[in-house]
């Protein structure tokens, strides 16, 4: 065996997972070393001939060593446990066969599979905080696996994914896309990076943002610390401070000046006194005492009027002129409280001690008596 024959130390290692991308690994690995047919074909070389010649005779042993060669790389690419399960068989055919077998399982089991990595596709969704980059690698991890099962997953559908599974945030970056480009020819790789450079210009702007942010808000920590420095000083001078730590002013008991900085003060007197109230500081006109008694005064007499008006009994009130007169006669109004007549012997018993007041249909008020 030349150096050149020989199997390299990069022979990719299978652990137990990831099978078909090792498959796949180890499958370029042989065919590198021109030792892939014999695992899939597993022929035997031709018989020489009669008397062949010494570079017959080489090219032949060459060709019988190919299977072993082949069994060695794929001895060398398995873990430990793994390899126990298969080192009974003798050629890399059945080998290959038997791994494949167990790690892939039959057509049932592969449909199945395909089936849910095709679903996991299908709802695949890019999160809010998530970059473009670590989204465009798990989706391909997804799409790689569907095709490792033989699944053709065209560019132009995994492109459709991707523009539809990405927030909101990129809304506008994909109407342009949409606009701008060939939906037929745009590649995945094209569409990400077009994706990245607008996440990139977003994270930009938000950095400028926040840069001017914390500038205003330390300018705004500066302009109060000045302040408060101007106002010790003013109140070290004896000026007023808006932080309400005076005293309450005994002239308008406010607390945000002294009582000598009152503007209400006038050496010590007031310019006007009220004559009802006894204060100082306005007039009789302008007195609220006068203004909330005169208030409630009026309310007292609306309230006694209205109760004289409950208090009023109303006689129902019949002209009848067409017939002369008679006392047997009498006018009875259902709806009345009482019935009156001129006539005190009509009654049977008559408390004369009650007096009333009745209101007529025309307005005017008579005295009654008894009951």
């Amino acid at each position: 065996m030349t150096s050149s024959d020989a199997p390299s130390t990069c022979v990719p290692i299978f652990t137990g997972t990831h099978y078909h991308v090792w498959a796949v690994k180890m499958k370029v690995y042989l065919r590198s070393l021109g030792l892939w047919n014999v695992v899939e074909t597993n022929e035997d070389p031709p018989a020489l001939r009669a008397n062949p010649t010494l570079a017959q005779l080489k090219a032949y042993n060459e060709d019988l060593l190919k299977k072993d060669k082949a069994l060695t790389c794929i001895h060398s690419g398995l873990a430990d446990h793994i390899l126990t399960s298969i080192m009974n068989l003798e050629t890399p055919e059945s080998v290959w066969d038997k791994l494949k077998e167990i790690h892939e399982g039959g057509d049932r089991v592969k449909k199945t599979k395909l089936l849910t990595m095709k679903r996991v596709f299908s709802i695949l969704q890019m999160k809010d905080d998530e970059l473009i980059k670590d989204f465009s690698n798990r989706l391909m991890d997804v799409v790689n696996q569907i095709r490792l099962y033989d699944e053709n997953l065209p560019d132009a559908k995994v492109v459709e994914k991707v523009m539809i599974s990405v927030p909101q945030r990129f809304e506008a970056k994909i109407s342009a896309i949409e606009e701008s480009c060939d939906m037929t020819s745009l590649t995945i790789a094209d569409l990400v990076s077009k994706l990245e450079a607008q996440e990139q210009m977003v994270s930009m702007r938000g950095i400028e943002a926040s840069e001017g942010a914390f500038l205003a808000a330390y300018k705004g920590v500066k302009f109060n610390n000045s302040l408060k420095k101007v106002e010790s000083s003013n109140k070290s001078k004896g000026f007023f401070s808006s932080s309400g730590k005076f005293p309450p002013c005994p002239i308008c008991k406010k607390t945000n000046h002294a009582e000598k900085d009152c503007r209400f003060k006038e050496k010590g007197k007031s310019k006007f006194q009220c004559t009802f109230c006894g204060k100082s500081g306005h007039t009789e006109k302008f007195c609220w005492t006068k203004k909330k008694e005169a208030k409630k005064e009026s309310q007292h007499q609306a309230n006694a009027s209205e109760e004289n008006q409950e208090e009023d009994e109303h006689l129902f009130m019949v002209s009848h002129v067409a017939e002369p007169s008679h006392n047997s006669v009498w006018l009875v109004d259902s709806g009345c409280t009482s019935h009156m007549t001129p006539v005190a012997a009509y009654f049977s018993s008559l408390d004369k001690s009650f007096v009333t007041s009745v209101k007529m249909g025309n307005g005017a008020t008579v005295q009654v008596h008894g009951k």
